[in-house]
């Protein structure tokens, strides 16, 4: 491909990354290209010492992605709680993200809640906590106390069987959820995104438990500075099981995105 045609094929990627990803139409450059926007806000977030961009600008795209699910059927709700009791992991920056923007309002409360569920999973690992009913910290009357900056994982989670979610979470039926396929892709597609973008800039891209790594940016204001420098700040929270993913395939992504 000459460097015109590169252009006119970059500038599409970039309109259907701003008006959202439809996966029918997804492929490797896309997600190549993608992950360079990324590193790019990557980059501007260790420039400024502020992780804010970078979660604003994938929370953008990856909504506006979800929206074109909307023909995809699902039971979730509003106060629909059943999933914020299981283990949750996430990246740096998205633990970073949801500490930063929580409300003066909610916030000594959320910190109560968190102190709580330390005392009863600290040190636990993911196998641990199979039969452990866990309400997550942000819980509040059974609504996430800051939505609008949720981690991928928990902006993704869909179910098309709300009585199959009760019976498995908050009943431990060990019944599988009924997630879409389609809900499924466009968390790997962000997820993917964001982990060879810290990859390129040198960034620890493990997903970390969440309540372990809220606690620590809640103990320190400077940890988002900190991190964004290199150093390895959350060096001993317990790692999710599946952080490493498929390292062959991320590798062949970077190389296409980086060289």
């Amino acid at each position: 491909m000459n460097r015109a045609n590169r252009r006119r094929q970059n500038k599409e990627y970039d309109r259907q990354i701003d008006q959202g990803i439809n996966i029918d139409h997804f492929d490797e450059g896309l997600m190549v290209r993608l992950m360079r926007k990324t590193h790019e806000h990557v980059e501007q977030a260790r420039r400024s010492g502020r992780v804010y961009g970078l979660m604003n600008f994938l929370h953008t795209a990856m909504d506006k992605s979800s929206r074109k699910l909307a023909d995809v059927p699902t039971q979730c709700s509003k106060g629909c709680w059943y999933c914020c009791t299981v283990w949750v992991a996430a990246k740096v920056p998205e633990v970073i993200f949801f500490a930063k923007t929580i409300s003066n309002d909610q916030h000594a409360g959320y910190v109560a809640r968190l102190e709580e569920t330390m005392q009863a999973v600290r040190g636990l690992s993911f196998d641990d906590r199979g039969d452990m009913i866990t309400p997550c910290p942000a819980l509040s009357d059974n609504l996430c106390l800051n939505y609008k900056n949720r981690p991928n994982v928990c902006r993704s989670a869909a179910s098309a069987d709300a009585e199959i979610c009760q019976r498995s979470y908050v009943g431990l039926s060990g019944e599988d959820i009924p997630t879409p396929m389609a809900h499924m892709m466009v968390r790997g597609i962000f997820s993917t995104a964001l982990e060879g973008a810290l990859m390129e800039s040198g960034l620890s891209r493990a997903s970390y438990e969440f309540n372990s790594a809220m606690e620590l940016v809640i103990q320190d204001p400077s940890i988002e500075n900190r991190w964004l420098a290199g150093d390895d700040v959350f060096a001993g929270v317990p790692l999710d099981p599946d952080s490493a993913g498929d390292e062959q395939a991320m590798r062949t992504l970077h190389a296409a995105a980086f060289g």
